[in-house]
C-alpha cells in the first residue's frame, strides 16, 4: 500500500525499513536449503558426437574435465545406437563413469536379429555428487555396430551442468 513501511529481516540480523535501503550496497545472502535469497544460475556445457563410434573403448571428445570435488551435477546424454549384424547377441553399450561412483548409467542396445539394420535411441540423466574431477563415457561393442554420432543433436550428445540450486537429497518423497 502506498505510504506504507514493510520491514524486511534476513538471516543475519540486518533490517531493512526503507525502499532506498535495498540498492543501497546491501548484499541479500544465497539460498540455501533451508533459507530464501538470491539462486546462483547452473553452469552447463554440451558435448556433441563428431563421428560413430564402432569400436569399444574410451570416447575421449565427451569427457567432461574441471569439476569441482564435493559439488552436485546433472549429467544426460541421448545415445543413437545403430546395429548392423543379425546376430542376435551382438550389443552395444554406452557408459557414463565418475571415479569412485562407479558407472552413473549404462545404455544398452541389443540387435533383435533383423536382417537390416536396427537403430535406438535413448536417454539418460543422473544426479551426482563430484568425488574427482572428470567424468568419461566409454562405448562397448560386441559385434557390428555402432554408437552413432553426426555432430548434431538428432545423435548421440552429452551435457553436464553444475547443479548450483541443488537442495540437499530427501527421503520426504514415500
Amino acid at each position: 500500500m502506498a505510504g506504507e513501511v514493510r520491514k524486511l529481516q534476513f538471516s543475519d540480523g540486518v533490517v531493512v525499513s526503507e525502499p532506498t535501503d535495498l540498492t543501497a550496497g546491501l548484499v541479500v545472502p544465497e539460498a540455501t536449503s533451508s533459507l530464501l535469497g538470491t539462486v546462483k544460475k547452473n553452469k552447463w556445457q554440451q558435448k556433441l558426437l563428431a563421428a560413430d563410434q564402432g569400436a569399444s573403448g574410451p570416447i575421449p571428445s565427451l569427457t567432461f574435465n574441471n569439476l569441482v570435488v564435493g559439488k552436485i551435477y546433472r549429467v544426460s546424454a541421448q545415445v543413437f545406437f545403430e546395429m548392423t549384424g543379425t546376430t542376435v547377441t551382438e550389443t552395444i553399450s554406452f557408459t557414463c563413469f565418475h571415479s569412485a561412483t562407479g558407472n552413473i548409467f549404462i545404455a544398452r542396445h541389443r540387435n533383435d536379429g533383423q536382417i537390416d539394420v536396427s537403430n535406438q535411441q535413448a536417454l539418460s540423466s543422473a544426479i551426482f555428487k563430484a568425488t574427482s574431477s572428470t567424468v568419461t563415457f566409454s562405448c562397448g561393442v560386441s559385434g557390428t555396430g555402432s554408437v552413432s554420432g553426426d555432430n548434431t543433436r538428432d545423435q548421440t550428445w552429452v551435457m553436464l551442468e553444475q547443479l548450483d540450486n541443488y537442495a540437499d537429497a530427501t527421503t520426504d518423497f514415500t
